[in-house]
C-alpha cells in the first residue's frame, strides 16, 4: 500500500537516498563468506523465502520472482540488500557489480510503469553492470524491479550475470581508455570480412564470458568494436557488425549484425496517407506535423503535437519563414535526392500555412512526410507509457533516412531508421507499421536488450500498439488486401526452434506479437475504455526488464509483475486472467495461481516419531478464491512409494486443521502435502505444485554424526594406495593457492584447509601442479554406517575445462561397504558440463542405495589425466556421515534401525558373533546364542 501522497516525489527521494548511499564507491562491496555454489545458494534462498521462485532456462537462472524477497528504506537499498546476500545464486560476486544501468543511458535507477492518475511511477528499476578490475563483462548485468511503496519491496530480478569468479581471482589487468587502446591487432581478422574503406569505431576492453548460444570455453580479456562498410566480395551492400575478439590473438569470439532488416516491406502511410496501409492503399489528406521545425533568421521554433505554434512579435516585420520536413526529435534525410521538402513564405502577421507534399505527385516527398509523422506517433506512445524511457525523451534530431538505395526493405542499424523507395514489386516502405517496427528496434536497443527474435517481435508489437490492428504492413507487396505478417496468429512456443511458425527470427517474433494481440482482445472485453493504455503500459515497460534475444516464459512473468498491485503475483494481479490466457494460448503460461494461502502456525515437522502421534496445524485463508468449509486434507507416503495415503485430519474451525501422522517405519523418509478446495471447486495444494514438490521429514528418534571431517586435522586419509600412476598433481591436504582452475579457499567459512590435487606456488602459472600422467586417489578412513539409515555427504571441486584440449577427463567418486575390498560408483563428473569448470558443489547420498551399510564404509575420490591437453584440478572438503537413529518403541533387536527385525539384523549379529558390539542384546559382553534367541523372538520379517 503506497504511503507517500506524491508518488513522483517519493520516487525521487527514494532514488536519491539510494544513490547517495553508493557515493562512497562506484563498485559495490565484497560479498560475505560462504558464497560458493550457485545451486546451494539458490536452494537456501528458496528455503528462506517461501512464495518466491526462480526461473531457469537451459541451466541458467534468468528470473527471481513471486512474493517480495527484499526491502529497504529506498529502492537502491532494497536491491543492494538482495544482491549482497544472494549474488552467488546469480553466479557472480557482489563486488563485481557497479551502479551503472544496462540501459542505453547507463542510468542506475529508472522509473517504470507511469501512473497516469497520480503522475508518478509504480516501480523503480535498479540496474547494475558487471565489471572485473573496472573492465565490463560483456552484457553481464542484473536488473532489480522494486515497488515504490512502503518498504520498497523487491519483486523481480532479471539476471544476465556471467560466472567469472574464478577468472577474477587471477586476473590482474586494468582498464585502458579507448584512446590508448591499440586496435590494429584486435581488428585484423574482423576487417578481413570487409572491403576497402570500412570504418572502425573506438574499441572497448571487455571480459568475454559467453553470450546466449555463444558459449565461452573460459572467460578472457577481449576487445569490443563496430565495423561499418561493405562486404569483401559484395561491394554494393552495406554491412555493419559488432565484434568481440580475443585481446591477445584477435580471434573473433562473437559478432552481431547491427543492421536489422524488416520482412515487412510495405509502403508507409503518414502525414499524407491515411489509414495503416501503404500509400497505394489509402487516400492522402492534410495531417499535422507534430513537433515540426520552423525557422526565421537565426531563430528556430517547434510546433506542438497538433502542428501549431505562435511566433511572438511577428507583425512588425516582414519575416521570411521556412518549414522543412523534420523537427525537434527527428531529422529526415532524402538519400536519393540529397534534400528534403522545404517551403518558405513571408508574413507580416495573421494566419500562415505550410503544406508539404501539397501536390502529392512525388514519391519521395510523400515518403518524407509519412515516415516523419509515424516516427513521432510511435515515439509519443512509448513516452506516454514511460516518460523516463532511457534516451528517448531527450534524443533530438535522430535520423530518418528515406529513398535508401534498394527496394522491398527497411532497416534499423543502431543509429537511424531507413526506408526504401517503391520498386521490385513493393511499395515505398516509409509507412506506418514499418516505421513503428523499425523504431521498436530502437526502443529495444535503448532498453539494453539484445535484438534477434525478440527485437523483431517487439517491433511488430509497437505496430499493434499504435494502429490497434493485427495486420502489419498492408500493401507492402502492392496488395492492399493483405499484410506481410499478422499478430492474430496461432504461433506457439517451441523450446527447440522458438515457434511453431518457424525458427527464423521474424517468424519467431510472431510469437510475441500473437501474445500481445490476444491480450489486447482480452483487455478490450474486460476494460473497453482503457484497454489500449493498459496494454501499452505493460508492453513498453516490459522491454526494460528483458535481457538477451529470446522469447520465452520470462516475458509472461514480466507482464504479470508489472501488472501486480501487492508485491505477490502468486495471488493474482488485476489483469492476471487476461494476461495468462493470452500467453497460454501461445504456449507461454504464467506461474500457477495461488487461489488459497496455507500457513503453518507451529511450522512443518522436521522429524516424525516412528511410533506415530506427530501432529501439525495448517490454516487456509482466501486469496483469489474462498476456501470451502471442512475441505482441508493431508496426504503422505514413504519415499520411494508411488501412491499417497490420506492422513488423519481434524477440523479446528475457521478453516484451520490438525493433521496427524500414524506409526511409520523408522529410518524411512515420509513425504507429504496438504490441500483444500475453493467454494468454486478448485483444488489447491501446499506446496503449490505438489506432488512434484513435497514436504519431507525423516522418521526417526534422533540423528548422530559418527564421522564429521572438516579436513582441518588429519583423520587418517590415505593417498596413493590404489596403484596411483599420476606423475604430478597428487592429492595433498593444504591451504590451497588458487588458480583459474583450483580454489583459493576451502568451502567452510571458519576453516582454511582442504584436499587438493597438487599445490602450486603463490601466483604460479595455470597448470603448474595439475594432475599429469595418470590418476591419483584419495581414500577416506573407515566410517561406521550402522545404527540407522546413513547418508554420506561432501563438497567437491573439479576443473578440466582449460588447457589445449579441454573437457577430456572425468572425476570419479566411489563408495565401499567392505573396507575397500570392492567399490561402487557414486558419481562421475565431466568430461563437460557446468560442474566440470570449477566451483564448490555439495552432494549427499544414501549409503544403502549403493552398498550394504557396515562399520567399515569408505569413500574415495579419483582425479585422472587421461585425455590429451586438459588441465585437471580437483578438491574435496567437509566430508560427513549422518545416521538416522531409531531407539524408541521397544525393538532392541532392530540392529540396523530400519524399524524391522529381519535378515539384515541377523547379518549384523553374525558379523559380531563371539565378541562385544552390535547384537549383544542381553548386554553380557558377548554376542552369542542367547542374543540370537532374543532376536528371533522379535522377528518381523
Amino acid at each position: 500500500m503506497p504511503v507517500p501522497t506524491n508518488p513522483r516525489l517519493a520516487f525521487l527521494a527514494g532514488a536519491l537516498l539510494g544513490t547517495l548511499s553508493l557515493c562512497a564507491s562506484t563498485t559495490l562491496g565484497q560479498s560475505g563468506p560462504g558464497s560458493l555454489d550457485p545451486l546451494s545458494a539458490r536452494d537456501a534462498f528458496l528455503a528462506a523465502n517461501p512464495g518466491s521462485d526462480v526461473l531457469e532456462i537451459e541451466g541458467a537462472l534468468v528470473r527471481v520472482y513471486g512474493n517480495a524477497f527484499s526491502s529497504g528504506d529506498n529502492a537502491v537499498e532494497s536491491a543492494e540488500r538482495f544482491l549482497r546476500d544472494h549474488a552467488t545464486m546469480l553466479g557472480a560476486e557482489f563486488g563485481q557489480l557497479m551502479a551503472i544501468g544496462p540501459n542505453g543511458d547507463g542510468t542506475h535507477v529508472l522509473p517504470v510503469s507511469y501512473d497516469h492518475g497520480s503522475e508518478g511511477y509504480r516501480f523503480s528499476l535498479v540496474g547494475y553492470t558487471q565489471h572485473v578490475n573496472g573492465i565490463p563483462v560483456f552484457r553481464g548485468d542484473v536488473r532489480c524491479l522494486v515497488r515504490n511503496e512502503q518498504g520498497y519491496p523487491l519483486v523481480l530480478v532479471t539476471n544476465a550475470l556471467k560466472d567469472v569468479r574464478a577468472f577474477a581471482e587471477t586476473f590482474t589487468g586494468k582498464a585502458i581508455s579507448p584512446a590508448k587502446l591499440d586496435l590494429r591487432k584486435a581488428t585484423r581478422l574482423a576487417m578481413n570480412q570487409f572491403g576497402p574503406g570500412a570504418k572502425v569505431s573506438d574499441g572497448e576492453q571487455v571480459i568475454w564470458a559467453g553470450y546466449e548460444d555463444a558459449v565461452a570455453a573460459s572467460p578472457r580479456l577481449a576487445v569490443k568494436f563496430i565495423v561499418d562498410g561493405t562486404g569483401v566480395f559484395d561491394r554494393e551492400t552495406r554491412q555493419k557488425f559488432l565484434y568481440v575478439v580475443d585481446a591477445a590473438s584477435g580471434e573473433i569470439l562473437y559478432q552481431e549484425d547491427q543492421i536489422h532488416f524488416a520482412d515487412v516491406q510495405v509502403q508507409v502511410n503518414g502525414v499524407a496517407t491515411q489509414g495503416t496501409g501503404a500509400d497505394i492503399c489509402g487516400a492522402e489528406a492534410s495531417t499535422p506535423l507534430p513537433y515540426a521545425r520552423v525557422t526565421y533568421g537565426a531563430t528556430t521554433l517547434y510546433t506542438g503535437v497538433d502542428g501549431s505554434l505562435t511566433i511572438p512579435n511577428a507583425s512588425d516585420a516582414n519575416l521570411s519563414i521556412t518549414s522543412t520536413v523534420g523537427g525537434r526529435w527527428f531529422t529526415v534525410n532524402d538519400v536519393a535526392n540529397g534534400t528534403v521538402g522545404s517551403l518558405t513564405q513571408s508574413s507580416t502577421g495573421g494566419a500562415l500555412g505550410f503544406t508539404h507534399n501539397a501536390a502529392n505527385t512525388a514519391e519521395d516527398q510523400r515518403a518524407e512526410v509519412n515516415a516523419y509523422v509515424h516516427a513521432n506517433y510511435v515515439r509519443d506512445l512509448a513516452l506516454s507509457a514511460n516518460p523516463s524511457f532511457p534516451t528517448i525523451g531527450n534524443q533530438q534530431n535522430w535520423p530518418i533516412n528515406v529513398q535508401v538505395a534498394g527496394t522491398c526493405n527497411a532497416f534499423y542499424d543502431g543509429v537511424s531508421i531507413n526506408f526504401y523507395p517503391a520498386g521490385g514489386g513493393c511499395a515505398n516502405t516509409a509507412f506506418s507499421p514499418v516505421v513503428h517496427h523499425e523504431y521498436g528496434h530502437h526502443l529495444v536497443n535503448r532498453a539494453g536488450s539484445g535484438q534477434g527474435q525478440y527485437g523483431e517481435g517487439f517491433g511488430d508489437v509497437m505496430g499493434v500498439l499504435v494502429t490497434d490492428e493485427s495486420r502489419l504492413a498492408v500493401g507492402f507487396q502492392n496488395n492492399c488486401s493483405t499484410g506481410i505478417r499478422d499478430a492474430n496468429n496461432n504461433c506457439t512456443y517451441s523450446a527447440t526452434n522458438c515457434s511453431s511458425c518457424g525458427s527464423a527470427i521474424h517468424s519467431c517474433g510472431q510469437l510475441l506479437s500473437g501474445c500481445v494481440w490476444d491480450l489486447r482482445n482480452n483487455l478490450a472485453a474486460s476494460n473497453p475504455s482503457t484497454y489500449r493504455t493498459i496494454l501499452a503500459d505493460l508492453a513498453v515497460n516490459s522491454v526494460l526488464l528483458h535481457a538477451g534475444t529470446a522469447i520465452n516464459e520470462q516475458i509472461t512473468i514480466d507482464f504479470l509483475t508489472l501488472d501486480d498491485n501487492d508485491a505477490n503475483i502468486g495471488n493474482g494481479t488485476p489483469h492476471y486472467f487476461e494476461i495468462n490466457d493470452a500467453f497460454a494460448q501461445h504456449g507461454l503460461p504464467g506461474p500457477e495461481l495461488n487461489y488459497l494461502d496455507f500457513s503453518f502456525p507451529d511450522g512443518v515437522p522436521s522429524q516424525v516419531d516412528p511410533d506415530g502421534g506427530t501432529q501439525f496445524v495448517f490454516a487456509v485463508t482466501p486469496l483469489v478464491g474462498t476456501p470451502a468449509a471442512d475441505s482441508g486434507k493431508f496426504f503422505y507416503r514413504l519415499s520411494g512409494a508411488t501412491s499417497f495415503v490420506a492422513g488423519s485430519v481434524t477440523a479446528l474451525g475457521g478453516n484451520s486443521y490438525r493433521a496427524s501422522f500414524p506409526a511409520l517405519d523408522c529410518g524411512a523418509v515420509v513425504e507429504f502435502f496438504v490441500s483444500a478446495a475453493t467454494t468454486t471447486g478448485i483444488n489447491q495444494t501446499s506446496p503449490l505444485d505438489a506432488p512434484v514438490t513435497l514436504y519431507s521429514a525423516p522418521v526417526a528418534t534422533g540423528f548422530s554424526t559418527p564421522f564429521d571431517d572438516s579436513v582441518e586435522t588429519n583423520l587418517g586419509w590415505q593417498i596413493g594406495v590404489a596403484g596411483d600412476t599420476a606423475t604430478a598433481g597428487q592429492w595433498t591436504r593444504v591451504n590451497p593457492n588458487g588458480t583459474a582452475a583450483q580454489p583459493e579457499d576451502d568451502v567452510s567459512a571458519d576453516g582454511i584447509i582442504c584436499f587438493v590435487t597438487g599445490q602450486g606456488s603463490i601466483g604460479g602459472a595455470l597448470g603448474e601442479a595439475d594432475v599429469d600422467g595418470g590418476f591419483t586417489t584419495l581414500v577416506s578412513p573407515a566410517m561406521n554406517a550402522l545404527g540407522g539409515d546413513a547418508y554420506l555427504s561432501y563438497w567437491r571441486w573439479y576443473s578440466n575445462n582449460t588447457g589445449a584440449g579441454p573437457n577430456a577427463d572425468t572425476f570419479r567418486v566411489q563408495i565401499s561397504g567392505d573396507n575397500g575390498t570392492t567399490w561402487a560408483a557414486l558419481e562421475t563428473v565431466g568430461p563437460a558440463g557446468p560442474e566440470a569448470g570449477g566451483g564448490w558443489y555439495f552432494r549427499e547420498f544414501r549409503v544403502s542405495d549403493f552398498v550394504t551399510p557396515s562399520a567399515q564404509v569408505r569413500v574415495r575420490f579419483i582425479a585422472e589425466d587421461a585425455g590429451a591437453g586438459s588441465l585437471v584440478e580437483a578438491a574435496v572438503d567437509e566430508v560427513a556421515l549422518r545416521v538416522i537413529e531409531c531407539e524408541a518403541g521397544g525393538i532392541p533387536a532392530d540392529l540396523n534401525g530400519d524399524g524391522r527385525v529381519d535378515a539384515a539384523d541377523l547379518a549384523v549379529m553374525l558379523a559380531a558373533w563371539g565378541s562385544t558390539g552390535p547384537g549383544d542384546l542381553n548386554l553380557n559382553g558377548t554376542v552369542e546364542g542367547a542374543d540370537l534367541a532374543l532376536l528371533l523372538s522379535g522377528w518381523t520379517g
